[in-house]
């Protein structure tokens, strides 16, 4: 049960970070980077420690994770899409 369940958190993690970098172009990049690098590093993690306690641990974590960006996705997609326009304001204004 809890591995179909770690791989959809995994599968949000990641698409919440391309959700970000589709409003942040200025960041996308980077932001791709960030999702793709965490649910690398917590699914490298799961599978060293799948068998024991520090499994179960990686994985209430991922799950902490994900419902921790879902309950400020708001407040954080509010702020990038404030600061994606001012770097676009300071764009316009270097032409």
């Amino acid at each position: 049960i809890s591995l179909p369940l770690f791989h959809a958190v995994l599968a949000g993690i990641v698409g919440y970070f391309l959700g970000l970098a589709a409003i942040n172009p200025s960041r996308q990049k980077p932001l791709i980077f960030i999702g793709i690098a965490i649910a690398a590093i917590l699914h490298g993690l799961y599978d060293t420690f799948a068998g024991g306690t520090m499994g179960l641990i990686i994985l209430a974590f991922a799950i902490l994770l994900f419902v921790v960006y879902l309950r400020r996705s708001q407040q954080m997609m509010a702020d990038m899409h404030q600061a994606e326009e001012q770097y676009q304001t300071i764009q316009e204004g270097m032409r």
